[in-house]
This record gives C-alpha cells, structure tokens and sequence, in this order.
C-alpha cells in the first residue's frame, strides 16, 4: 500500500502555509533538514558525511524550530479543504530506501511531481501538455494512477491557478 498523491489548487493557502505544512518533509525546500543532507558539488559523499561542516549543519537544522502541534493541525485542514485531484499511489518511502526506486514510483507521478515541483506554477496550457505526455509514460509498477482524462479535466477547469502537490 502506498501514498496518494495529489495536486491540488493553491486557493485560500499562502506560501507561508505551505512551508510549514512541508517542514518535516524530507526533501521539501521548506525542510531545514534537507539543505543539511544534500552533499555540495564537488564533494565525495562520505567525505562529506564525516566532516565538521556536515556536522555543524546537520546540528543547525535538528534546532530548528518546528511549527507548534496546534499550527500544523491547522495548516493540514486548510491544505486538505483545497479543491484537488487524485493523480496516483506511490511509496516513496520505500523508493528511498530500496535499490529499485521506479518500483516504488509510477513513471506518470513521479513525472507530474516533476513537473508541478515546488514553485507553485500557473496552470497554462504549455503545462497541460506536459501533463498530458507524462500519461504517455505509462505505468509498470503495481500501484494505480488515474485516468488522464480525469486529470486533464482537472487542470483545464483550474487553467490560470497555482497548483501544487502532495502526498497523504
């Protein structure tokens, strides 16, 4: 069993909602702990994870104040009440942590969470094309997507919003 992910319409949200919404997750810009575990260009991974500076870092991020339980609760309501679409399941957890990731993440979610990213873009037709050709990608793992039409209904209504996504 696997994650759903979503794309969702940023309406009645504000950035500020979104990064603490996203602030203990892992690979989310709005993480502090992110920035601490990516390793600078240049440098060997365990080089890099045996230095002071990777320390220093890793030590910054961990005292990094996270939201209140209260702030969190609150942010997850408003972000679940926004109008959304179901794209498909994934497991990213077990994609980051077993050797085969594309087992764990279908080709069409992991191409729209590509696309879509964390910069809130506008809904154009440029990126309902794009989502449309990542449903050419097709699906080889065992978790389910949507249909396309679905999802390309979804974003032809919402063209000219700012969507984003999630996984629950």
């Amino acid at each position: 069993m696997g994650a759903d992910f979503q794309v969702h319409i940023l309406d009645g949200l504000d950035e500020e909602d979104l990064k603490i919404f996203f602030s203990q997750s892992i690979g989310s810009k709005y993480c502090p702990m992110t920035s601490a575990l990516e390793v600078p260009e240049g440098k060997d991974a365990a080089d890099w994870e045996d230095s002071d500076e990777f320390a220093a870092q890793f030590l910054a991020a961990i005292k990094e104040p996270s939201p209140s339980k209260e702030a969190m609760e609150n942010v997850t309501d408003k972000v679940l009440a926004t109008v959304g679409v179901w794209i498909g399941e994934a497991s990213p957890l077990k994609a980051g942590l077993l050797s085969d990731p594309e087992q764990f993440i279908p080709s069409i979610v992991d191409q729209i969470a590509n696309i879509i990213g964390e910069e809130l873009p506008v809904i154009t037709d440029d990126l309902i094309n794009q989502i449309r050709e990542a449903f050419n990608l097709g699906n080889t793992t065992e978790y389910k997507t949507a249909e396309k039409d679905t999802v390309i209904s979804f974003f032809e209504a919402h063209k000219g919003r700012r969507a984003f996504f999630i996984f629950v």
